[in-house]
Order: structure tokens, then C-alpha cells, then sequence
């Protein structure tokens, strides 16, 4: 009986010290999980921050920044509607472009001669600028962001390279900035009417139907027929304020102008456009920049949308 008790006795007591290793080992794991995140609490945070940016309308969905004054910039859309990428601004400085970028797709934007990234990495703040279908202006504002240094930036795959801010687009255009007959926008407006009548029930005949100059064509709707709303396809261009030429300064080109234009500018989708000139009450001129050719089509919104690109005249 004596032995059976000291027996016992001493399986209690290695029993409880295993108890309280496990207990020891148990807090040393604790302590060292809560030190590692105190000591990390910056890199969640950007990747917080990251993974914010992430679920925006328009994504940063990576970076990369080089000693060579070189980045690149891969945004993607989640917005439910094609947008156009205007311009990138990094560190206040900007980087034009003019790239449609279609609802879930992605695609690598090259900005050049940014502040050279020559360590681990580096912060920049970003801005990106664009246009939604309906013409709307917009920015996305990323505000700072930390990314990743590397020699020299070389991107696996297609990316989009920088646009001048302003494109010489026609035949007659020397090609300089000093000279230049017409110039194009940046921004391929999609879905867009030529006029919100019916043509069945409302048919009108504007004499909007000069083949070669669409600022006659866009003045006689502005001036005698727009109510603000009824030509959307007119009223984008006469209302458009960009590149630093004004509202007024801009028209929708004529159908000849749209054919000079095809092959000469860059930047234009493989789909339909609407020119200026009308064709009857219930049509007007349309170019499909795929087929490279005219077509005419009912001017309504019931049945036809296409995109448009509006020009100006330099000279005045």
C-alpha cells in the first residue's frame, strides 16, 4: 500500500509539469505572434491598402518602378462600361494617354522619366484620369503608394506606351504644332446617338449635310436645333473641354473627314462612328473604321448607338 501511494504521488507531479510546459510553450508562441505583428504593423497596413485599391472601379492591380526613370502600371477595369485611360499622373506629373480599356480587362501602362526608384522600394503618388462612355470626365486618386524597385523596368508581354497630348489627325496637317488644320480628341466616346427623335414619329431634316466640313454640320444643330439633350452625338463635341482648348472650340467631324482620318489617327476602335452629315430625316453617315467605308444609319436611339471622336479647327 505504501509503495502504490508514492508511486502515485509522483505521476501527479510529472503530470502537472507537462502541464505547465505546454502552458510556457503555449504564451512563448502568443508573445512571439503579437511582437512579429506589432513589428510588422506597417506592412499590413499597405497591404490594406493594397488590397483596397484592388477592389476599386478602376484597380492598380500591380507596379513596378526602376533605377532607369522607368514604371509600369497595370490597371484593371471592374467598372461595369468600357472607359478610356486619358492620362496617368505620377508624383503631380503627368503621363497622356489614349487607351479604351473594356469592362474586366487589364492592361500595362509604361510611364517614362519619373523619379528613379534606387532602393527597395519606393512611394510615388498616382492619379489616373478618364473618360467613362457618356463623355464623363473622372479620376481615380490612389493617393501614395509604395512600390517595388527594380534595375531596369522590362515588361513581359504588350503594354501601352505614353501619347503625345495632342494628335495631328488629317491629310492636310503638317504635322507640326505650330500649323495644324485639325486635331483630334483623345477620347473615343461609345454608345452614343446622332438624335434622341424617333424618326417615325418625329422625322426632321436638319441640313446638317455637308460631306467635308462637320463644324458647318455641328453649328446648324447647335445653333437652330439642339435643346441640350436631344443630339447627344453634337452636344458631346460642342461641350467637350480638353487638351486646354475650350467648350466651343470642338465639332463632330463630317463623313469625308472621318475617311481622311482613317489610317492617319491612332487611337480609333474597329467599330462604327458617327459623322455630322446627314443623309435624309431619318438617317445620317456613319464610317466603320473595321471596314473602312461609309454606311448610312437611322438616326435614333431605338435601334442604332455608335461612337463617336470629336475634332477642331486650329486655325480658329
Amino acid at each position: 500500500m505504501v509503495t502504490f501511494n508514492v508511486n502515485r504521488k509522483a505521476q501527479g507531479t510529472i503530470e502537472y509539469l507537462v502541464i505547465i510546459a505546454i502552458v510556457v510553450v503555449i504564451s512563448l508562441v502568443v508573445v512571439s505572434i503579437l511582437t512579429g505583428f506589432l513589428s510588422n504593423g506597417s506592412e499590413i497596413d499597405e497591404k490594406s491598402s493594397q488590397i483596397s485599391d484592388m477592389s476599386n472601379l478602376l484597380a492598380i492591380n500591380d507596379t513596378i518602378a526602376g533605377e532607369d526613370g522607368n514604371g509600369l502600371i497595370v490597371l484593371k477595369n471592374n467598372d461595369s462600361e468600357t472607359i478610356t485611360i486619358d492620362k496617368i499622373a505620377v508624383d503631380d506629373v503627368d503621363h497622356n494617354f489614349s487607351e479604351t480599356l473594356p469592362f474586366g480587362s487589364q492592361k500595362s501602362f509604361k510611364v517614362e522619366d519619373i523619379t528613379s526608384c534606387d532602393g527597395t522600394k519606393k512611394s510615388y503618388t498616382i492619379k489616373i484620369y478618364y473618360t467613362s462612355k457618356n463623355g464623363l470626365a473622372k479620376t481615380a486618386d490612389f493617393q501614395t503608394m509604395t512600390i517595388n524597385c527594380t534595375p531596369v523596368v522590362t515588361p513581359a508581354g504588350s503594354f501601352v506606351e505614353e501619347t503625345s497630348s495632342e494628335e495631328v489627325v488629317l491629310d492636310d496637317c503638317d504635322g507640326t504644332a505650330t500649323d495644324p488644320d485639325c486635331w483630334s480628341s483623345n477620347i473615343n466616346i461609345e454608345d452614343i446617338v446622332w438624335s434622341t427623335n424617333d424618326y417615325y414619329e418625329n422625322p426632321i431634316l436638319t441640313n446638317a449635310n455637308s460631306e467635308t466640313d462637320g463644324q458647318y454640320n455641328t453649328d446648324i444643330i447647335i445653333d437652330n436645333f439642339s435643346t441640350g439633350s436631344d443630339y447627344p452625338a453634337f452636344e458631346a463635341c460642342a461641350n467637350l473641354d480638353e487638351g486646354g482648348f475650350p467648350v466651343g472650340t470642338w465639332y463632330l467631324p463630317a463623313i469625308q473627314e472621318l475617311d481622311d482620318a482613317d489610317g492617319v489617327v491612332s487611337g480609333f476602335l474597329e467599330e462604327m462612328y458617327w459623322s455630322s452629315t446627314e443623309y435624309s430625316e431619318e438617317q445620317a453617315y456613319a464610317y466603320d473604321m473595321q471596314f473602312n467605308g461609309s454606311i448610312t444609319e437611322y438616326k435614333d436611339t431605338i435601334y442604332f448607338s455608335n461612337n463617336i471622336r470629336c475634332l477642331r479647327d486650329a486655325v480658329n
